[in-house]
């Protein structure tokens, strides 16, 4: 049914010409430039614009500096008023322009008070260009990998290797064998092996836990849902999930500058403290 909708849409375009199309509530919009893609087949695909909107004298409203992320299709394209009609209706590569009435946009697209230098009776025109497609898997995975950059590069190198030598120091006095080591120092020791499949970059999944000071103090226990690299979570756990299997249970060793760093978090969280959790991994997304 839905890939039916799709086609009706493109043999709509087709019967108002080459260079126009017009939507079910009117609106006219004129292709600057028509793209070569193909239009998108999954409600949950990320759609990549470049955005501007101006009044009718012209004052700019607003303007992307960069193809900004949108998902235009499900719920998005019978709820967000007019501009989610049209927006679905583009490929990669298309560039369009089109006016919307402003009570429209305001009421049903922002879902925000209307300003009152804007009268509810004006238009408001758009240039709009779609950059590129993305299915949610390709962005949450690429999102995923920027933020796990980022989080690396705030890493102070020193302390990093003060925290490693005092790990190091414990695991020996203590007999403690590591499963695996990360590349930033998470030391894992694996309890039990799940059977599942390891989390996928920007995948998500939920994290029984508990977490304690070097010296068995506890200070948290729960469950919490995560997705890879994009929760905001310590980094530390990050490193540490991602090299479990689903169902796995572990403990996890986590230096200062993977946890809270300089920050101090409670009276038993101080500055530059050493991490301890017990973790299990489940339900891992589909």
């Amino acid at each position: 049914m839905k890939k039916l909708a799709y086609i009706v849409l493109a043999l709509t375009i087709v019967a108002c010409g080459g260079n126009s199309f017009e939507t079910e509530g009117g609106t006219t919009v004129t292709y600057l430039k028509k793209g070569e893609g193909t239009l998108s087949q999954d409600s949950t695909d990320i759609s990549f614009f470049n955005l501007k909107y101006n009044t009718e004298s012209g004052y700019e409203i607003f303007a992307t500096s960069e193809p900004a992320p949108m998902r235009v299709g499900g719920s998005f394209s019978s709820n967000g008023g007019e501009l989610f009609k049209i927006l679905p209706q583009l490929v990669v590569g298309d560039s369009v322009t089109f006016k919307i009435l402003a009570s429209d946009l305001f009421e049903s697209t922002f879902r925000a008070p209307r300003p009152d230098s804007i009268p509810a009776d004006s238009k408001i025109e758009f240039f709009i260009s779609l950059d590129k497609l993305q299915s949610q898997s390709e962005y949450y995975s690429e999102a995923a990998a920027n933020q796990k950059e980022l989080m690396e590069s705030l890493i102070d190198t020193a302390q990093l290797n003060i925290d490693l030598d005092i790990l190091n120091d414990f695991y020996e006095k203590n007999n403690i064998e590591l499963t695996t080591t990360t590349e930033n120092g998470v030391g894992i020791v694996v309890t039990e092996e799940g059977s599942g499949p390891k989390p996928e970059m920007g995948q998500g999944f939920t994290v029984n836990y508990s977490g304690y000071m070097l010296d068995g103090t506890s200070f948290d226990s729960g469950s919490y849902p995560v997705q890879l690299y994009l929760t905001s979570v310590i980094l530390g756990w990050h490193e540490g999930l991602a090299q479990l299997n689903e169902g796995s249970k572990a403990t996890l060793y986590i230096p200062s500058q993977l946890g809270y760093g300089p920050r101090r978090r409670s009276d038993v969280i101080v500055e530059n403290s050493i991490l301890v959790f017990d973790v299990e991994l489940v339900d891992l997304e589909k």
